[in-house]
């Protein structure tokens, strides 16, 4: 899952901030790396481990290229978003999450009934919030 941040809000506020628009990519930047690392962190205490595979491949990334910046936090364990959403009849997906969670959707030709066991996507909606405030009291501090 990727975080794109938009700065809006008053014309007069935004035209300081594009002169001052360094310190604000940096403190940008810090709290995306920061909260990346965060969720990574979250994630990997709540992941349930039978053969510790999943919870040793959650790798958070974090990709600076000139003012843009991304954090990820992911797997390359097939199974992963199993343990996530659940199967069968025991399937919780998250509100917002649908679309996201459809492209796991088995064909049906067996049941397997196991229940959701959320790790990574809470640790996200739980982290981000308190990330935005970071960045909002930043840009606040630099605009002053």
């Amino acid at each position: 899952m990727k975080i794109d941040v938009k700065i809006s809000g008053n014309q007069a506020i935004l035209n300081r901030l594009r002169g001052l628009s360094s310190q604000a990519v940096s403190v940008v930047a810090d709290e995306v790396e920061a909260t990346t690392m965060d969720i990574h962190r979250d994630a990997v205490t709540r992941v349930p481990v039978d053969t510790g595979r999943l919870k040793g491949s959650l790798t958070p990334v974090v990709l600076k290229q000139g003012e843009k910046v991304t954090g990820e936090v992911g797997t390359n364990v097939d199974y992963a978003p199993y343990v996530e959403f659940g199967t069968g009849g025991k399937v919780n997906i998250p509100q917002g999450l649908e679309t996201y969670a459809a492209r796991f959707k088995g064909k049906g030709e067996r049941q397997v009934n196991l229940p959701a066991r959320p790790y990574l996507f809470n640790s996200f909606f739980e982290n981000v919030p308190k990330m935005m405030a970071r960045i909002q009291k930043g840009i606040a501090s630099i605009v002053k």
